[in-house]
């Protein structure tokens, strides 16, 4: 029977909330009006694209396919949709540093297991 060590049981903890880190990241975000956005990589960086545009042309405007239908942005909304975008992968990714840290100081096995992503 194989034994794993403190150490091993916390990569493994590590890599499982990276997992969930990753998946809580592409899952997308639901604005107030009820729009989804696609939160994947390339999304993200399409959108960051677009911000670049519109932050130098008051009057870019495009159309964006949503989960859930077309939306039409113009430069003010594509800005503000990067930063609720960017504001939910920041998000994603400090929940992991945090539980990252905290797996770092866990001391035993009981408390490894009562980190989890979604306990947070």
């Amino acid at each position: 029977m194989e034994q794993y060590t403190l150490e091993d049981i916390k990569n493994q903890k590590k890599q499982k909330i990276a997992q969930a880190r990753y998946e809580a990241e592409m899952a997308g975000v639901t604005l107030e009006d009820g729009t989804i956005i696609a939160t994947d990589r390339e999304s993200q960086a399409a959108l960051a694209n677009a911000a670049l545009i519109a932050k130098d042309n008051p009057d870019y405007t495009i159309n964006w396919k949503a989960k859930n239908g077309w939306i039409t942005l113009n430069a003010q909304q594509i800005i503000e949709l990067v930063t609720i975008v960017r504001e939910h992968v920041q998000t994603c990714f400090d929940k992991e540093k945090a539980l990252n840290d905290a797996i770092d100081n866990a001391t035993t096995i009981e408390e490894l297991n009562s980190i989890s992503w979604n306990n947070t």
